[in-house]
């Protein structure tokens, strides 16, 4: 797992990887609440299990693709990226 420090004031497109040389460990990522787990394969089975033990109720899966959102798919990445 890499993760990466994100500079708000860049202009590079949100897609590009922005590896700032800033390492951050996963006691970094720990210390803001991030979790992680390593899914093999489709994973459905590990991401049920996950979602049981933190008891999350809603899972949804997206397709953010030019063909699924057509005309507005710009529009959608930025809104996704956003959020």
């Amino acid at each position: 797992m890499r993760a990466y420090v994100y500079d708000t004031e860049t202009k590079e497109d949100q897609r590009a990887p922005h590896d700032t040389g800033l390492e951050k460990s996963e006691a970094d990522l720990a210390e803001f609440g991030v979790l992680y787990w390593k899914v093999k394969g489709d994973g459905l089975d590990r991401t049920e299990e996950i979602a049981r033990k933190r008891g999350y109720n809603h899972r949804q899966t997206i397709e953010l693709s030019p063909d699924a959102f057509g005309s507005v798919y710009e529009h959608k990445l930025q809104e996704f990226f956003t959020e």
